[in-house]
């Protein structure tokens, strides 16, 4: 039956045309439509309207939207707000969320159906609702009704027992002295009582008369030939009505001087009552069953519905994560193009900082993505340990070195301290244990004031590996210990509003900890900094040889053959623009269908792609499909497929690595996570232009001796000394401006990157050349 009376919506917006816009669009819809300009007058049409629905903007004078959702709250939970802004969304989203929006839409609304189908879901999502309670008042109902019959069962079947009980208890067994042959020599009076026969009646009659199947006497007798005698048996007698009593009786054989069977001695007990009374248990028993089978139903489908709501919020995150991270592939990625040309052209230095900053807020947004989705795949229980051999030692440094220049620009004396004790290699989650470490790490930087110390270090205690991460920061009190590892937790608003940050980092890294069978706590003091220590199982490997790729720098064949198979312009002219940047030529199908024709016309001319970059989310046929047709084509050539796809969950990359995909990128694509990938699977060529050491032949004698001394020096620099080496670059560049310019660029990003081993190897070039 459809629902014919209007849905009111009360819309709640500063700007009139914002407001004019959803009105004008939402009654041509078939809504009707209640405005206020601000949220005090929406407080008020509430309580006077009624309304079905509210949108509401969040940031208005006097009463901002926040506080309209807490006011709204408080007086009823089952009226859907949804949130319409756009100043901060991620952020404010997450806000309103907590304070109880059922759903958020940013500013500009540039597809008005977008907000008409978040408004039929609220809606639809309050009649399931409604009916859901509705169907949960009746299961109360039934349940309180069936525990009433259950209880005035039980109460009979009590009753009963204690009835029957009293007949057991008053009722005389009836005592038989039978000859072998049948007639019956004695038998006391109360056969009257069982049979309505006198006994006089029955002395001398044969006792088959009492046998309601006279075959069952035939069987006793063989059985008490057999056995001598039988205990507890059941027998069927009649009365002298030809009524069945059910009996229970005991039966001993008699032999005479010469061996023959000479009489049986039997006594009969009516057990009447006791078969009515299993009967009324069988049926009760029969009772409880139905009610425990209704019941498991009710509970199954009440599980059904639960399993739904978590499907329907995985949904909404994989959809969320895809649409956020598709623009954002564009945005970090253009900023990194932007970069690496930076390096080529003279641009303002400010410029660099404004892309430098564009970058990291992109990487920042991402992260975030990253953590809510962790945090959903941990509360689904979805994430899975994946356990590897790894170099404890190495992992440990890495976490140190990709720190170290956050800490410098904050004059902080980061430092590290590693065991000696602890074994090379271990085996564990690397991903994980990562993650653990850089959440901790990067919080530790981030709470700490200037000139302050942080120190990060691992140590063997017995059978685990102690990691404790010292700040000397703002520290926590004691009472907010066990919240600040719950999600969306912090220790107070000031310190949102002071560092930022959504508050999940700590519950994902307390639950990825957990994963790894190990423990986190934390001791500190409010104004006196924390520590953080994570203890871990640790499980030795022999030493084991790692293959890493130390080469200096990516250079590619430039007749590689790579297909990018991808429908969005932005992220086309991203990947372009990379492939640009690396020499190499990119073809480009924005299609499955298209990518299928040019492999087609390849195959003709017995030329394959060296790569094929795959998305996965496309109009038509989508990645996954896409695959399975090129293998089913190209059956006899192996042609490496790496999926690149803003889907980011655990369930839709092991998908895509069932049906052969050789590997998995996560959008936004870092261009040196790409450069990664392409190293693996194209052919390289030596670098034609890799710079040379330097010459210090046509340089004057005082400014050669003073270059080879800085070269020398810096050489000799430890590479976590960031601030050191970066002193050495600048004082060469100062003192010779044209003196391997390129060389002293990688030499730097060596520096930042933390690769040891490629700037021991370029710090040697400087000064080790024949002619110095």
């Amino acid at each position: 039956m459809t629902d014919t009376v209007k849905k009111r919506i009360l819309v709640i917006d500063d700007d009139p045309h914002i407001s004019m816009n959803l009105q004008i669009y939402l009654e041509e819809q078939g809504f009707e439509i209640i405005t206020a300009e601000n949220g005090k007058v929406g407080l008020e049409a509430f309580l006077a309207e009624h309304p079905d629905l509210i949108l509401t903007d969040l940031y208005m004078p006097e009463i901002d939207g926040f506080q309209v959702l807490e006011k709204i709250q408080k007086i009823s939970e089952e009226v859907p707000i949804i949130v319409v802004s756009g100043a901060g969304a991620i952020q404010a989203a997450v806000k309103a969320i907590r304070l109880g929006a059922w759903n958020f839409i940013v500013k500009p609304v540039q597809d008005m159906s977008v907000v008409q189908h978040t408004i039929n879901q609220a809606l639809e999502r309050v009649k399931l609702l409604e009916e859901n309670r509705q169907y949960q008042e009746h299961l109360e109902d039934m349940v309180i009704q069936q525990t009433q019959d259950l209880r005035k069962a039980n109460q009979t079947i009590q009753e009963n027992e204690q009835r029957y009980r009293s007949m057991f208890d008053n009722i005389q067994d009836v005592y038989f002295e039978v000859l072998f042959t049948g007639p019956i020599l004695e038998v006391t009076p109360s056969i009257e009582k069982m049979t309505k026969y006198k006994r006089e009646d029955l002395i001398g009659k044969s006792i088959a008369m009492l046998y309601a199947d006279p075959q069952d006497r035939i069987d006793i007798l063989e059985e008490l030939q057999k056995k001598e005698a039988l205990h507890d048996y059941e027998v069927v007698f009649k009365d002298k009505d030809n009524t069945i009593i059910p009996c229970s009786a005991n039966s001993r054989l008699y032999y005479d001087n010469e061996g023959n069977p000479f009489k049986i001695c039997s006594s009969v007990r009516d057990i009447s009552n006791r078969k009515q009374a299993e009967e009324v248990l069988q049926q009760t028993n029969e009772f409880l069953e139905n009610q425990i089978e209704e019941r498991t139903q009710a509970l199954k489908q009440a599980k059904e519905q639960a399993e739904l709501a978590n499907f329907t919020k995985s949904q909404f995150l994989a959809n969320m994560s895809h649409e956020i991270r598709t623009p954002l592939n564009s945005i970090v990625g253009f900023s990194q193009i932007l970069l690496n040309k930076s390096t080529k052209i003279d641009i303002p230095i400010e410029f660099k900082q404004y892309l430098e900053n564009i970058k990291l807020s992109g990487q920042h947004l991402s992260e975030v993505i990253n953590n809510i989705l962790d945090l959903s795949k941990i509360e689904a229980g979805k994430m899975a340990i994946s356990e590897e051999d790894l170099d404890l030692k190495k992992l440990f440094e890495g976490i140190f070195h990709i720190n170290k220049a956050q800490a410098l620009e904050k004059d902080l004396q980061f430092s590290y301290e590693y065991d000696s004790q602890l074994p090379t290699n271990i085996r564990s989650d690397r991903l994980k244990l990562n993650q653990i470490l850089m959440n901790l790490t990067s919080n530790a930087i981030k709470f700490t004031p200037e000139g302050k110390k942080v120190l990060l270090k691992a140590s063997r205690k017995e059978h685990q590996v102690l990691f404790e991460i010292k700040d000397e920061g703002i520290g926590i009190s004691q009472e907010r210990f066990e919240d600040i590892f719950e999600a969306f937790t912090q220790e107070e608003s000031v310190t949102i509003r002071h560092f930022g940050g959504t508050g999940l980092g700590l519950a994902i890294t307390k639950n990825m900890v957990h994963l790894l069978k190990g423990t986190i706590d934390v001791k500190s003091a409010v104004g006196e900094g924390s520590t953080f220590s994570v203890r871990l199982p640790l499980k030795e490997v022999n030493q084991t040889e790692y293959n890493q790729d130390i080469s200096l720098n990516y250079y590619f064949a430039p007749d590689n053959l790579v297909l990018l198979v991808e429908d969005n312009p932005m992220n086309q002219v991203v990947m372009q623009t990379y492939f640009e940047d690396l020499a190499l030529s990119l073809h480009l199908a924005e299609s499955g269908q298209k990518a299928l024709e040019m492999l087609r016309k390849w195959k003709a001319q017995n030329s394959f792609p060296d790569l094929i970059l795959m998305d996965m989310h496309m109009p038509g046929m989508d990645g996954i499909e896409t695959t399975k047709c090129i293998q089913d084509e190209m059956k006899d050539i192996n042609i490496p497929i790496i999926a690149i796809s803003a889907n980011a969950f655990t369930e839709q990359q092991k998908e895509a690595l069932i049906v052969g995909i050789q590997g998995y990128v996560t959008k936004p694509v870092d261009f040196e996570q790409l450069v990664s990938i392409l190293g693996k699977y194209l052919r390289k060529i030596p670098p034609p232009d890799f710079p040379h050491p330097p010459s210090f032949s046509s340089l004057p004698e005082a400014i050669k001796q003073e270059l080879v001394e800085y070269c020398e020096t810096l050489s000799q620099t430890p590479i976590y000394l960031l601030d050191q080496i970066l002193e050495k670059i600048n004082a060469i560049r100062h003192l010779c401006p044209d003196f391997a310019p390129e060389l002293l660029l990688h030499v730097e990003s060596a520096a930042y990157s933390g690769d040891t081993e490629k700037f021991i190897f370029l710090t040697s070039m400087l000064y080790q050349h024949p002619d110095h």
